[in-house]
C-alpha cells in the first residue's frame, strides 16, 4: 500500500505489519507476477485479474490516487498509443470536448490536459466526472476514450469512505485480517456499522464487474479470447539475473527478486498489436490530419500505425512491422532532418 507520509515505513511495518511502498515501481514487477497463478493447465481459469492470497507472507497493494494519476499520465502522453478494438483513445476527443462544448456542461480545463503535474488527482476527478462521460458521447469515434475514463472513475470509486478514516484516527485496516490484528470490539463495529461487503458480496461485484468488461469490449470490437494470451506456466521461467538478487539483499531488502519488465511489455505490445490489426472493412476513419494511418505490410495484414512509423518503414527498408518496433518506435529529430527526408523520398520512389 502507499501510505498518507504521516510516518515512516519502518513504524508502520513494526505496528501494523504493513510495508508501505510509496508507490515504488520495483514492486510493480511483484504485483504482475502475483496476478499469474501458478497452474496455467486449464486455460479457462485464467484470466487478466491480480491473483491475492491474504494468507500470504507479502501482500502488493496500490491505493487509487496513484492508480488514476498514472492512468492519467499515460493517456496525456503523445508518445503512447491507446488502442481498443476498433477504436483509439485519446485526449484529442477531450479537447474536442472543451472547444465545442460549454464549461458548465462538463467543467474541464485545458489545465486538466497538461501532463507536467503528473500527481494532480483533482485533473483526475474533473476528466472521470459523469458530465465529461455524457459529453463524450457527442464527440465522433471516442468511444475507447469514453470506456477509459469510465473504467478511471470506477477505480476512483474504491476509495475508503472519509468517515471511516476520521473514526479509525488515520489509521486504515484491512478488513479481511481483522482477526488477526489485536483490535478492540468498538472498533469492530464501526466496521460493521459502515457496511463494509462480505466476502459473497465482493465475489458478485467482481463477477458483474467481468461481464460488464466483456460487454464493453465486445461493443468496442476487441477481441476477448482468453487464449489470446499465453502466460507463463511457471514462475522459474523467468532468468533472474543473481547480481540484482545479490544487490537487493545489499540494500535489506526482503523481497522477491525482480522480474524482467520486458518480459511483459512484450506481452503487452502484442495483444496493442493483435488489437489494432483490422480488415479492410473496419468502419474506423481516421482523419487525414491526425497522427495515424492504415498501413498493409507485404503479407496482406492492415494495421493502424503512427505516421512517424510509417516513415521509419520507408527509411529502413523493411516490408513488415515487428511487434515491438510497431510499439516503441518514435521519429528523432536531429540536425540531418533535410536528408533523412530525402532519403525517405528516394525509398518511396523505389
Amino acid at each position: 500500500m502507499a501510505d498518507r507520509n504521516n510516518g515512516e515505513s519502518k513504524w508502520l511495518l513494526q505496528q501494523w505489519g504493513i510495508y508501505t511502498t510509496d508507490a515504488d515501481t520495483r514492486l510493480l514487477c511483484a504485483m504482475r507476477v502475483q496476478s499469474f497463478p501458478e497452474s496455467t493447465n486449464n486455460p479457462l481459469i485464467w484470466c487478466g485479474w491480480y491473483v491475492q492470497d491474504l494468507d500470504q507472507e507479502y501482500s502488493y497493494i496500490q491505493d487509487t490516487v496513484h492508480i488514476g494519476t498514472k492512468m492519467r499520465t499515460r493517456f496525456l502522453k503523445d508518445s503512447i498509443i491507446l488502442p481498443m478494438g476498433n477504436y483509439v483513445a485519446s485526449p484529442t476527443h477531450l479537447r474536442s470536448i472543451i472547444e465545442d462544448i460549454s464549461k458548465l456542461e462538463h467543467g474541464l480545463t485545458y489545465t486538466d490536459l497538461k501532463s507536467a503535474d503528473k500527481m494532480s488527482f483533482k485533473a483526475v476527478l474533473r476528466m472521470t466526472d459523469s458530465r465529461v462521460l455524457d459529453s463524450l458521447n457527442n464527440v465522433h469515434g471516442a468511444a475507447a476514450t469514453h470506456n477509459m475514463r469510465g473504467f478511471l472513475g470506477r477505480c476512483r470509486k474504491i476509495h475508503l469512505q472519509t468517515e471511516l478514516i476520521h473514526k479509525l484516527e488515520g489509521e486504515v485496516v484491512f478488513p479481511k485480517v481483522l482477526e488477526k490484528i489485536s483490535i478492540a470490539a468498538e472498533l469492530s463495529s464501526i466496521l460493521s456499522a459502515q457496511g463494509l461487503p462480505l466476502d459473497e458480496e465482493i465475489c458478485l461485484i467482481v463477477k458483474q464487474a467481468r461481464i460488464e468488461a466483456l460487454s464493453d469490449s465486445a461493443e468496442l470490437g476487441m477481441k476477448t479470447a482468453i487464449d489470446r494470451l499465453v502466460p507463463p506456466t511457471s514462475l522459474q521461467v523467468f532468468n533472474f539475473k543473481e547480481k540484482k538478487s545479490e544487490q537487493a539483499g545489499q540494500n535489506g531488502e526482503d523481497f522477491p527478486p525482480p522480474v524482467p519488465e520486458d518480459v511483459y511489455d512484450d506481452v503487452l505490445e502484442d495483444t496493442a498489436v493483435a488489437n489494432i490489426s483490422t480488415p479492410e472493412s473496419d468502419p474506423l476513419e481516421l482523419p487525414k490530419t491526425g497522427p495515424f494511418l492504415k498501413h498493409t505490410s507485404a503479407n496482406g495484414r492492415t494495421q493502424i500505425i503512427r505516421k512517424s512509423t510509417f516513415l521509419w518503414l520507408l527509411s529502413s527498408g523493411h516490408q513488415n512491422l515487428s511487434s515491438d518496433r510497431l510499439v516503441r518506435v518514435q521519429t528523432k529529430v536531429d540536425t540531418c532532418q533535410n536528408e533523412q527526408w530525402e532519403q525517405v523520398k528516394e525509398v518511396a520512389r523505389q
